[in-house]
């Protein structure tokens, strides 16, 4: 997938920062930065595409304007009274939305080289490219602003920069994920994978870019550092990889799409840092086949499956502790047949009975404890006939009636000792006529008159 910082990037670092007659030392480069981190924050609040317009006709040349593959838009701004030159561009997505914003800062007249920085539409810094010891070093962030990755690479003038040398990846706790080097593009060598306690996960071992060794552990098999796009000959079988990635570069998902440009095959998603966060499978652009989504600490959250684009079969949902949540059947994307619901303990919450969606049958809600707390009737997905609510001792708690999904005639509430506690009465879902409070003891103490359902 085409990346919209690409072209900007082409530029980047033929010389050390070291040797820029611009900036003398580390401390001036990161005044230069919060001065651009300033300047980001002033031009997030103008809308380039208005801005351009305003100038339509000038000669100035202050906005340029370009358009990407995939319809993102890009508004590039040269920043008068700045040195060394800067750029800023706003990036709007194909609804029109601004998304991302950067800042690239060029010297050419003595040595070449420029830094590029990248934020979200809030400000917050994604990636910092910049050159040092004659090398690119990429500084990736993630959204909480912690550091995700740095990686090395090689540049030749006129061409896209390309990975080489070494490549760090981190938790957001600080811990090492990934560790390894990376050669002419593709990985080689070892690389050593960590939990984010820091034990080891094992390691991946690659040859000109090939897995020829993995010895992870199962929980770091399924992460995005270790995603199929990492083994550049992975047999696709003429099939297409399309990647999305997060601001910073990471991956975010992959689709597989044959050569007739369907979705064909399995499908990824990735949480920021690298978890899985969902599997599913298509065949010729329609799912087919299970989909899975997980929590970020590896769990179950969802499971069923797909037959020729509808949901069907017994379907999965658990808690985040992998306790069962729910359970159910879907026939045609409808929940179909006896539907259960269970509590974080395990413990039966719910049951009832669906048919293509509908509820139908008696429909019963349990207190942790197992006794029951609502019992009531349904009738082509209409509460119909007496609804009880219960206390969880099991005492009588509320009744109610029901015709055709609305509250009809008298609604009584007790006390846990089972004394009255209020009367209501309701005609076609509105309160009517008198409502009765009544004390533990039984006796009346405040009536309240309704018409129509308001109160008089």
């Amino acid at each position: 997938m085409k990346k919209a910082f690409t072209i900007l990037i082409l530029m980047l670092f033929i010389f050390s920062i070291a040797n820029a007659h611009s900036f003398k030392n580390e401390k001036e480069l990161n005044n230069f930065f919060s001065k651009i981190d300033q300047l980001i924050k002033e031009e997030l609040k103008k809308d380039y595409r208005e801005e351009m317009t305003k100038r339509k006709g000038t000669a100035n040349n202050e906005y340029s304007f370009e358009i990407e593959d995939d319809r993102t838009v890009l508004i590039t701004r040269s920043i008068a009274g700045i040195k060394p030159e800067t750029e800023i561009t706003q990036y709007f997505n194909s609804e029109g939305k601004l998304y991302m914003i950067s800042s690239l800062t060029s010297e050419t007249e003595k040595d070449l080289y420029a830094l590029y920085r990248k934020y979200d539409s809030n400000g917050n810094l994604f990636i910092y490219s910049y050159a040092i010891d004659g090398k690119n070093i990429d500084r990736g962030y993630y959204s909480d602003g912690k550091l995700a990755y740095i990686q090395e690479l090689k540049i030749i003038k006129g061409q896209p920069p390309i990975p080489n040398g070494k490549y760090i990846e981190y938790y957001k706790n600080g811990q090492i994920k990934v560790q390894g080097n990376n050669k002419d593009g593709k990985r080689d060598g070892e690389f050593k994978a960590f939990l984010r306690n820091g034990k080891s996960a094992g390691s991946v071992f690659y040859k000109d870019g090939k897995i020829i060794k993995s010895t992870l552990v199962n929980s770091m098999k399924d992460n995005a550092s270790f995603s199929l796009t990492t083994d550049i000959n992975y047999n696709l079988n003429s099939n297409e990889i399309i990647t999305d990635e997060f601001l910073n570069g990471l991956l975010k998902q992959y689709f597989i799409y044959n050569k007739n440009g369907l979705l064909n095959g399995e499908s990824r998603e990735y949480y920021e840092e690298g978890d899985i966060k969902s599997i599913s499978h298509f065949k010729n652009d329609i799912p087919d086949g299970v989909f899975i989504s997980y929590y970020q600490n590896g769990n179950i959250e969802n499971k069923y499956a797909y037959v020729n684009g509808q949901a069907n079969g017994e379907c999965f949902s658990y808690y985040e502790n992998g306790k069962l949540e729910e359970r159910y059947f879907l026939k045609n994307g409808e929940i179909d047949g006896e539907a259960f619901a269970y509590y974080p303990s395990g413990k039966l919450r719910g049951k009832e009975v669906q048919k293509l969606g509908k509820r139908e049958g008696e429909s019963i809600i349990y207190h942790e404890n197992g006794n029951i707390k609502q019992k009531s009737t349904f009738k082509n997905d209409k509460r119909e006939g007496d609804l009880f609510i219960y206390f969880p001792s099991g005492k009588l708690r509320q009744t109610e009636k029901y015709i055709n999904g609305k509250i009809e005639g008298e609604v009584i509430e007790y006390y846990e000792s089972g004394t009255v506690k209020e009367k209501a009465y309701f005609i076609n879902d509105k309160q009517e006529k008198e409502h009765f409070f009544y004390d533990k003891k039984g006796k009346l103490i405040k009536t309240d008159i309704y018409k129509n359902g308001v109160k008089q």
